[in-house]
């Protein structure tokens, strides 16, 4: 397993749906390299959606799809950076691409996860239960080399 950036995760965080709404986990502690020193974090649960320091969310419209990376600080905070909005494999202007995994000095990107909106459903980060009605979410764990795979869309 050979990093292909500075920061990374060395552990699976093992990304899940929270138990509150609106919320995510992540069931495995999580070990990290930020900046060349090692960070721990004990397992979590009920982890708010924040917006990484200078981004901000925008919610999706029916038929869309994202990707919320989440982000690991030195001091063990996580946040989210979201990806474009693209429309989604249901939609009639579904085009395939990728979203690249994100770097961001002075933080370890530890996984994601996609949104996917069907029928007339909607999502805003923090407010939308991901167990909603139509509401599809996906989980993914970063690990060292797999910022090398993007994320299909």
């Amino acid at each position: 397993m050979t990093p292909t950036r500075d920061n990374y995760a060395l552990t699976s965080a093992g990304i899940a749906e929270g138990t509150n709404a609106n919320t995510i986990l992540h069931a495995n502690p999580i070990t990290a390299v930020i900046e060349g020193r090692t960070v721990y974090k004990a397992a979590a649960d009920n982890i708010a959606f924040a917006a990484h320091p200078g981004t901000t969310f925008t919610t999706l419209a029916a038929l869309q799809t994202c990707a919320f990376f989440h982000m690991l600080s030195p001091a063990g905070a996580i946040t989210q950076i979201q990806s474009a909005v693209k429309p989604s494999s249901l939609a009639s202007t579904y085009t395939p691409g990728v979203w690249e995994w994100p770097a961001r000095e002075g933080f370890a990107c530890i996984g994601a996860t996609v949104i996917r909106t069907d029928g007339s459903a909607t999502f805003t980060a923090g407010s939308t239960d991901l167990g909603a009605t139509n509401v599809v979410d996906t989980h993914l764990n970063a690990v060292a080399s797999v910022h090398s795979m993007p994320i299909a869309y």
